[in-house]
């Protein structure tokens, strides 16, 4: 009881022993020098199809300098060979960014990754990065039919087949081409004329990714599939975490370890732990690949594990060697809530420091001596600001001793949001009544909300921001809790905080930091250009302008033709066009080169950058897993109708050179009937319904390629627009019911939302996620749609 009472006075002083910590230059300059930014972006789901719109809202959590980050890129990027489909560029302010674009109609379905930053480098990186996964499916039938399946292993080769079907299951007229990767080996081979091809691919041991890769096509059109191949037995990857850091002999440890197999999977399995040879324990690891043990070692035996598992090689894995003098930690609990409380063991008398942190700050300083044996300590969390943080405990001479990492005020149980509906259970095309409040002890907050179809939200792509802010964006790389509860599941973040360490931070670099270390190269990245005129370089400046941007702007060149472009100046609607022209009457034979930093890093950052979770995509074998249901498509005309039909004037020529259309219910641009072959080109001067309103068609101008230059404009925000469905013949298959890109919330005082369901039945989900001046706020709620009757 003394001694808990001493730690209790200690840190009740702390803010005063923290002035006296003599490494606080050090935590200052690492502070300023290491880049904490963070960026979540909340996007309404994670299942999309072609032409339908991605909305979002964009969350800076952290950064150096939030004035700085102006412009938000997000690109779309198909993990199959890392290509850019689709980059926009959007407004930010004040640490948000909101928008929203349309999936390109002609996308090829398969696996993709949202990724988004913004227009502030340091040392040449973004400084703020964040990467969504998601699938794109199809809403419309394949042309043809793809499939891939293992038939044998024989003479060292994987002999697999490929078949290629037309959509009614006859032989295709043409051979298609197939383009396999396997082994970052790339071949070209064709279909056989009953659209069969087996491939043989040697068999590679130790291969880091087992996929096998394969883009299939077929006149126009083309697909992807991949499969894993079965593999040789190998030695699967063993580690051992011994908490503190250091196994010490004569005391008791608890040891975190992890298994993953040959292509970095985490591998659930048993062990036998041997202690010279000798059987003493039987272990195991979760789903995760991850698991703990206690053990007292003695100096003088070895200490190995023998996996139990059919996959792996019958291979024996050496714990470290214990310290025959040294100091280590054991926490009962890594996620406490008020106080900490841990256990060192100590093999002799020895002065220690011990520190709260994060690496950025010092929550708490105080040296004590330790004795010989066990010492409990439990040291209040007032003061210690909530999330991940270290303890790290030092001799006399600010060497490491033990460190280990814990979350702080962790709460599984408190509710931020609560949200209700009125009825469990709605009719297509009711209307839904939606209440949100923030619980009492929530500070005032704001958020975004989607109510989604559920199978839009897939587990396997999941991120939400507690999840991300607390945990991945610290650990770096975690891989998706299994059941989609993530921050929420307090065995998932007592694995990860045991085993996964720092991965931004280093105890060695923060004793060794100098001033000049925290010399950070800012930059930002901005659209400059060259006007030429018969392709050579000016003498003399020419005035060029915009149109189509919110304000008109007029830009000067430098003598040689050099300009470049503020975010002011390129500005613009949601959806619209921005051109750039040379002014004045004499603007022929000039040349307008565009260098758009942005994009260009969009496309750099594709390339180079990998996901790091260790967990594969799962097989896909067959094109036709990607095809949306029945329920969730529109249904359309053959396609056979339109090529019968070469003179297109019964539909009226389709969309406009601006991609401006009307449907057969009178309705501008609309998302119900895109590519239906019944649309017809609008008319100026006529009037159609848009977003529920009655808007007038002011026309189509197109401008002159050859005097004006089409860039990638700065996309301001566009409202979601609510529909009613009150016409019984529209159809309304949208996976998306509503969305809110910002709503401001108060505690205690309710919010009520309303919108329709549509022609979609099943569950959907309301998804709120938000954030506030501590910290974020996530929620998730369910109802049902019904077939009317």
């Amino acid at each position: 009881m003394r001694k808990l009472f001493f730690f209790l006075f200690l840190f009740i002083l702390h803010s005063s022993l923290k002035a006296q910590d003599p490494l606080q230059h050090n935590f200052a300059w690492y502070k300023k020098a290491i880049n904490s930014g963070s960026l979540f972006v909340h996007f309404d789901k994670n299942v999309y199809a072609g032409n339908e719109q991605i909305y979002f809202t964009a969350y800076i959590l952290k950064a150096k300098d939030l004035n700085q980050h102006q412009v938000l890129s997000v690109a779309l990027v198909r993990d199959a060979d890392s290509t850019v489909i689709k980059q926009e560029k959007f407004v930010a302010g004040n640490g948000l960014s909101f928008g929203q674009f349309a999936v390109p109609d002609s996308i090829i379905p398969g696996n993709y990754h949202l990724n988004a930053f913004t227009n502030v480098l340091l040392n040449n990186q973004p400084e703020l990065f964040f990467s969504q996964p998601v699938t794109i499916k199809s809403a419309l039938d394949p042309n043809f039919k793809v499939n891939m399946q293992f038939l044998s292993k024989e003479n060292g080769f994987n002999n697999v087949l490929v078949s290629v079907l037309s959509a009614k299951n006859t032989f295709l007229p043409k051979p298609a081409s197939v383009i396999y990767t396997y082994n970052n080996k790339i071949n070209k081979a064709q279909t056989s004329p009953s659209g069969q091809l087996i491939l043989k691919i040697p068999e590679t041991i130790n291969q880091t990714d087992p996929n096998l890769y394969a883009k299939v096509k077929y006149l126009k059109d083309s697909t992807f599939i991949h499969m894993p191949l079965p593999q040789p037995k190998g030695n699967a990857s063993v580690k051992f975490y011994p908490e503190g850091g250091d196994l010490i002999a004569g005391h008791k440890n608890k040891v975190g370890w992890e298994v993953k197999d040959l292509h970095k999977r985490p591998l659930s399995t048993k062990a036998i732990l041997y202690q010279n040879n000798i059987p003493i324990d039987t272990i195991e690891t979760s789903d995760y690949g991850i698991g703990h043990f206690f053990i007292v070692p003695d100096i003088s035996s070895s200490y190995q594990l023998k996996l139990l598992h059919s996959d792996v090689k019958d291979s024996l894995y050496k714990l470290p060697v214990p310290l025959k003098k040294g100091l280590n930690v054991i926490i009962r609990n890594a996620l406490p809530n008020d106080t900490l409380k841990f256990v060192a063991n100590s093999t002799h008398s020895q002065k220690i420091i011990i520190r709260v942190h994060n690496f950025k700050d010092v929550f708490a300083y105080f040296p004590y001596q330790v004795n010989k044996g066990s010492t409990s300590f439990s040291i209040p969390l007032d003061e210690v600001p909530k999330g991940i943080k270290a303890i790290t405990i030092t001799d006399s001479l600010e060497r490491p001793l033990a460190e280990r990492l814990f979350f702080a005020h962790y709460n599984k149980e408190k509710e931020d949001i609560h949200i209700a509906t009125d009825k469990p259970s709605y009719n297509t095309r009711e209307k839904i009544t939606l209440d949100l409040d923030l619980a009492e002890t929530t500070l005032p907050s704001f958020a975004s909300i989607a109510c989604v179809q559920e199978n839009r939200v897939e587990t396997k792509n999941k991120l939400d921001i507690e999840t991300y802010a607390y945990l991945q964006n610290e650990l770096e790389n975690l891989p998706v809790s299994l059941n989609g509860t993530g921050y929420k599941n307090a065995n998932y973040a007592e694995q990860f905080l045991l085993v996964k360490g720092w991965r931004k931070y280093n105890w060695d670099k923060l004793t060794h930091i100098k001033a000049t270390d925290t010399l950070v190269k800012t930059s930002n990245m901005i659209l400059n250009g060259r006007a030429t005129r018969n392709n050579k370089p000016l003498i003399k400046p020419v005035t060029l302008g915009t149109m189509g941007a919110a304000t008109l702007s007029i830009i000067t060149t430098q003598n040689n033709g050099n300009f470049s472009l503020n975010n002011d100046q390129l500005v613009m609607a949601s959806g619209k066009k921005l051109y750039l022209f040379v002014n004045g009457k004499d603007n022929t034979n000039y040349d307008l080169i565009i260098d758009d930093e942005m994009l260009n890093e969009g496309i750099h950052t594709s390339k180079n950058w990998k996901n790091q979770d260790g967990m594969l995509p799962s097989a896909l074998i067959n094109n036709s897993e990607l095809l949306l249901k029945a329920n969730e498509k529109i249904i359309q005309l053959k396609e056979v109708v339109i090529k019968t039909n070469k003179d297109n004037t019964f539909y009226g020529g389709g969309p406009n050179a601006c991609g401006d259309y009307v449907c057969r219910y009178n309705i501008l641009n609309c998302r119900n009937h895109i590519g239906d072959p019944a649309n017809r080109a609008p008319e100026q001067g006529k009037s159609y319904m848009l977003d529920g309103r009655t808007t007038l068609y002011t026309g189509c101008s197109v401008p002159d390629k050859k005097t004006f230059l089409e860039i990638k404009g700065i996309q301001e925000a566009k409202e979601f627009y609510v529909n009613d469905y009150k016409d019984p013949m529209e159809p309304a298959f949208f996976s998306t019911l509503y969305w809110n890109h910002g709503i401001f919330l108060k505690p205690q005082e309710k919010q009520q939302i309303s919108f329709y369901a549509g022609d979609i039945s099943g569950r959907f989900k309301v998804i709120v996620q938000g954030i506030n001046a501590k910290g974020v706020i996530y929620k998730e709620y369910t109802f049902t749609v019904n077939n009317k009757k």
